[in-house]
């Protein structure tokens, strides 16, 4: 068998294609594989906080939940009280009421919170204790003449309410016409009555219906 004679530029590139195949599968067989990335595990989303009035404060830091839609709220979820009388401004008749002073329901201050044995029960004639109060309260009136005044009548729980209601009319007619009768203007004066509807005392004892049966004196001027 003969061997075949190949030429010297024939053999320098088989060479060259040797090693170079050499060098290839060499650097191969060296090269380190590139780590996998890790995998981050996935973050639960954190859940929106309820607001179940509506009012921009989560339940979990609302005081005042089922606040009315389109209330103002502070950051403690509870209606704005601009003046601090205790009564939010939504149901406060009288604004800017100076501090300090003892208000009613409606944010007006209580010039006056007659005080003591005015009526006997079921009666809107003045007890003779009754005139000694309203002559001391007078004074307050005198103080504040300028002022238009709520005769606010209250009656205890005993009876229906259209009768209480009728009830703490008269009562409250009566306190006026005797401050009318000792010297001040009819025209000062609004009478109300609430009935039995704001008790200041238990209507579940003698002494408490007692405090019940009043009168009050509200400043009507702001």
């Amino acid at each position: 068998m003969g061997y075949q004679v190949i030429g010297a530029t024939t053999f320098c590139r088989f060479l060259a294609l040797l090693i170079a195949s050499m060098l290839l599968l060499g650097g191969c067989a060296t090269a380190k594989k590139e780590p996998m990335p890790a995998q981050t595990a996935a973050v639960p989303a954190t859940p929106a906080p309820i607001d179940s009035d509506g009012d921009g404060v989560s339940d979990d830091h609302d005081k005042c939940p089922g606040t009315d839609a389109g209330i103002v709220v502070g950051p403690d979820g509870c209606e704005l009280d601009d003046d601090g009388d205790g009564v939010p401004n939504g149901k406060d008749k009288c604004p800017n009421t100076r501090q300090g002073v003892k208000v009613d329901r409606n944010g007006c201050e209580i010039i006056v919170r007659l005080k003591g044995p005015l009526f006997e029960f079921d009666k809107s004639r003045l007890l003779p204790e009754a005139i000694a109060i309203l002559d001391q309260a007078v004074s307050v009136l005198k103080e504040h003449d300028a002022k238009r005044i709520e005769i606010a009548g209250h009656t205890d729980s005993i009876g229906t309410d259209e009768y209480n209601q009728a009830l703490g009319e008269r009562r409250a007619i009566a306190v006026r016409d005797y401050l009318v009768k000792i010297g001040l203007k009819a025209s000062r004066f609004v009478v109300k009555s609430y009935g039995e509807s704001k008790p200041v005392a238990t209507n579940e004892t003698k002494e408490g219906r007692a405090q019940n049966r009043r009168v009050e004196l509200i400043d009507l001027t702001q």
